[in-house]
């Protein structure tokens, strides 16, 4: 009876050796390829900047022109950060020059609010689509800045920098749409409104930017004496 029971006893170690296996897999992938979410950070900067050079077009709106070069300085910030050819503290100071470009974009992004802009009515599928890559953005964001303090290296503070300023970019952008789609396009308030966030975010931005250029200093005088 005994050997029968064990005979006929489920054997559940073949699904979990493949579970340990799919897990022990993606960590070795993510170990192999540290840089692989930046790269796909990358190419997601690069989508929206598309995205808005494509609305710019059809729409005439200098606007969105300027929402697409905010993204393309990002995805340059971007690209410099995972090259690691290139001195850590220049890498960190190319990522600050980028936040500090973006800072600037965005008080032209505010002053084209200000001046009565009437707000763009999108499709509702792609007020949709574009909610969900911002929502996105921000999410990758968040967990960029927890890593950062975990891990508290130059590359963790790049990308945690680039995040979060293509996630307030995202959600510039994802306003004026919402706005203009779902409420009145051109109310007064509204164009206030989107001014109040665009000033929080050039006052937010320019702090990273700052943040930046001074963590680059620091880490190229502690490189320099030896301490790192």
């Amino acid at each position: 009876m005994d050997a029968l029971a064990g005979s006929v006893s489920p054997d559940t170690s073949g699904g979990e050796n493949h579970t340990v296996k799919s897990s022990e897999k993606r960590i070795t992938v993510l170990k192999k390829y540290p840089f692989l979410p930046a790269w796909l950070s990358l190419a997601g900067n690069f989508a929206y900047a598309v995205f808005h050079m494509i609305l710019s077009a059809a729409n005439d709106s200098v606007w969105d022109t300027v929402m697409a070069l905010y993204f393309f300085v990002l995805g340059a910030g971007r690209l410099t950060a995972v090259i690691r050819r290139i001195r850590t503290a220049y890498r960190i100071r190319a990522a600050a020059f980028s936040v500090a470009a973006v800072t600037f974009l965005t008080s032209v992004i505010t002053y084209l609010t200000i001046r009565g802009g009437i707000n763009p009515v999108r499709n509702s599928i792609l007020v949709i689509g574009q909610a969900a890559c911002a929502f996105l953005l921000t999410g990758v964001a968040v967990v960029n800045l927890i890593k950062s303090y975990r891990k508290n290296d130059p590359d963790a503070v790049m990308i945690r920098n680039l995040s979060m300023a293509a996630a307030t970019g995202s959600i510039l952008s994802l306003e004026r749409t919402m706005l203009g789609t779902f409420g009145s396009p051109d109310v007064p308030f509204n164009r206030w409104m989107e001014a109040a966030t665009g000033a929080g975010a050039f006052i937010i931005l320019l702090v990273m930017s700052v943040n930046l250029f001074i963590y680059s200093f620091r880490f190229e005088r502690r490189n320099h004496s030896g301490k790192v």
